[in-house]
């Protein structure tokens, strides 16, 4: 019975401690793994990407309607120049 004393569990401070520590291990190691010159913490690095995905969504949509203009234009002169050579030829 006197084996039984000396086998210990460790102390729930002991425990914690440990897990402290394995947590700012993984929070270092994370620190480390960053891509250079990313100062910011990663919820600004996250806010500007999103702020500049949707500056370029909003870029984007604007390039597609003047091209949607565009089109229409070329479309209805292709019309007329279709309807004159048709006319040109008899038909």
């Amino acid at each position: 019975m006197s084996n039984q004393g000396s086998i210990q569990k460790p102390s729930k401070v002991s425990r914690a401690y440990d897990r402290l520590q394995e947590a700012i291990d993984r929070l270092e190691k994370a620190v480390a793994e960053r891509p250079a010159g990313t100062g910011a913490s990663p919820a600004v690095d996250d806010r500007t990407q999103l702020v500049s995905l949707r500056e370029e969504v909003n870029q984007l949509r604007q390039e597609n309607a003047s091209l949607k203009r565009v089109n229409n234009q070329v479309s209805g002169r292709l019309d007329s120049a279709i309807a004159r050579l048709q006319s040109a030829i008899g038909n």
